[in-house]
This record gives structure tokens, C-alpha cells and sequence, in this order.
């Protein structure tokens, strides 16, 4: 799933990448946000182990494509999760 970053509408980069992550990782970022700042897009959230976070990365990297000239900046912070986190992410039943 490959998105061109010209002509696409403000956000819509970044709702894409938000979805895949969501896919790709089971729901299990939490407080995922994804933002854009001019050629830099940042993606912040929490999450319980490492390999979650990889896989947040390569969803990211799957979207932008080998092409894009982002910039991409995890800001996913690895450690236990809270009791709220411990449900299932909302956008993720959703995409059920």
C-alpha cells in the first residue's frame, strides 16, 4: 500500500499510516498518533514491547514507500502497559 505524497489532501497521509499501523500491530499502540511537520512525519504512542514498535515502523514504511522523502520519527515509548491500555484500541474493533 504505497501513497504518493503529492496531491493528497492535508491528513490523509497520515490517517493512512495510522490505519496500517493499527493493522499491523493488533491495536496494540496506544494513544497512537500519527502528525505531520512539513517533511517530517511523527508518530507517537506507547506500547509493551520492542518488537510491537518494529512493527509500527515497518507499517509506516510500507505506506511511505521506498520513494518518499520524508523524514520518519518514532516517538513510541516501550514499557509497561497502564491498566487503561490493556484494552483492545477501539480503531482496531473497528476495522473488524
Amino acid at each position: 500500500m504505497l501513497v504518493e505524497n503529492t496531491g493528497t489532501c492535508q491528513g490523509e497521509l497520515e490517517r493512512t499510516v495510522e490505519q496500517q499501523i493499527v493493522q499491523r500491530t493488533w491495536g496494540r499502540i496506544h494513544a497512537l498518533r500519527v502528525e505531520r511537520i512539513g517533511e517530517r512525519l511523527i508518530i507517537h504512542g506507547r506500547t509493551s514491547s520492542y518488537y510491537v514498535k518494529q512493527l509500527a515502523l515497518l507499517a509506516a514504511l510500507e505506506v511511505l514507500g521506498p520513494s518518499n522523502t520524508a523524514t520518519l520519527d518514532l516517538d513510541i515509548q516501550v514499557g509497561q502497559a497502564h491498566a487503561r491500555d490493556r484494552q483492545v484500541a477501539p480503531e482496531f474493533v473497528a476495522s473488524l
